[in-house]
C-alpha cells in the first residue's frame, strides 16, 4: 500500500511539471526526468514513516524547486549568455549547472532530513533548516512564477489558476516549516491564496514586463506570509512593519517605473 501511495503521488507530482511543458519535447522530457529523479532520490534518502504532509513537503518541495532551477537554467542561460565572460564554452556552462544543482540539492535534502528527524527529537540545526526552506521557497518560487508567466502570459485563464496553486503551496510550505498544524496551515494557505488571487487579477491590467509581474507576486507572498505568521505567533508587527512597508513602496515604484504607459513606453526605458 505504501509503495502504491508513493508511485501515485510521484505520478501526480510529475503532472505538476506540466506547468513548464512547452512545444519543445526535449524540454518537457528534461523537466519530467529531473523531477522524477529528485523525487525518487529524496524518497530513498528519507525512507521512513512519512505522513501525507511529508509527501507533499519533504518529497515534493525539493523536487519542484530543483526541477524549476533546471528548466530555468535551460531557458535563461543561453538567452543571457552575453553576460558570461568572452570565450566561455560548454564546459563552463556545465560546471555552473553542476555547482548550482549540487549545492541546491544538498541544502534542500539535508534540510528536509532535519525536518523529518525533528518530529522525534529536538535538533539545534532546525532553525538553519527553516532558513534554507524560507530562502529557497521565495527564490525558487520567483523562478517558478517567472516560468509560468513566460509560457502562459497570453492565456490568463491558465495563468491565474497556476499562480493560485503556486502561491498556495508557497504559503503552505513556509507555514509547515515553522511547525504550524495542518488545519491552521490549510486555513492560512487558503487565505493567502485568496489575497494573492485578487492582487494577480489587478496586476493583469498593468502593462508589465513579464519578469516584473512574478516579482511583484513573490514580494506580495513574502509580505502577507510574514503578516500571517506574526498574527499566528502573536508577535508585534511594529519591527517588521518597516520592512514590509519598505518592500511595498519598492514594489509599487518598480511597477510604476517599468509599466508601458501608452506609446512612450516605460519611464526607465526597459
Amino acid at each position: 500500500m505504501k509503495k502504491f501511495k508513493v508511485l501515485a503521488l510521484a505520478f501526480i507530482a510529475t503532472c505538476i511539471t506540466c506547468i513548464v511543458i512547452t512545444s519543445s519535447l526535449s524540454l518537457s522530457l528534461l523537466a519530467i526526468s529531473i523531477f522524477l529523479l529528485f523525487y525518487l532520490g529524496t524518497m530513498w534518502v528519507l525512507d521512513f514513516d512519512l505522513s501525507f504532509a511529508g509527501y507533499v513537503t519533504n518529497l515534493l518541495f525539493p523536487s519542484l524547486i530543483l526541477t524549476t532551477i533546471t528548466v530555468a537554467i535551460a531557458i535563461y542561460v543561453p538567452r543571457y549568455s552575453y553576460l558570461f565572460p568572452a570565450g566561455a564554452d560548454f564546459f563552463s556552462y556545465f560546471l555552473l549547472i553542476i555547482f548550482i544543482l549540487g549545492f541546491s540539492s544538498y541544502a534542500l535534502i539535508i534540510s528536509m532530513n532535519i525536518f523529518n528527524v525533528s518530529r522525534y527529537k529536538r535538533l539545534p540545526l532546525l532553525q538553519a533548516a527553516q532558513t534554507v526552506i524560507y530562502v529557497f521557497s521565495f527564490a525558487g518560487g520567483y523562478l517558478l512564477l517567472n516560468l509560468i508567466h513566460h509560457f502562459y502570459s497570453s492565456t490568463w485563464f491558465i495563468l491565474l489558476p497556476l499562480y493560485l496553486l503556486t502561491s498556495g503551496y508557497l504559503f503552505f510550505i513556509n507555514n509547515w516549516s515553522i511547525k504550524l498544524g495542518n488545519k491552521e496551515n490549510l486555513i492560512y494557505s487558503l487565505l493567502g491564496m485568496f489575497i494573492i488571487f485578487q492582487i494577480s487579477v489587478v496586476l493583469l491590467f498593468f502593462p508589465l514586463i513579464y519578469y516584473i509581474y512574478p516579482l511583484a507576486i513573490t514580494l506580495c507572498i513574502y509580505i502577507f506570509n510574514g503578516i500571517l505568521i506574526h498574527a499566528h505567533k502573536r508577535i508585534s508587527l511594529r519591527r517588521a512593519a518597516y520592512e514590509y512597508l519598505t518592500l511595498g513602496i519598492i514594489m509599487v515604484t518598480i511597477i510604476f517605473l517599468t509599466s508601458h504607459w501608452g506609446i512612450a513606453g516605460n519611464i526607465i526605458g526597459l
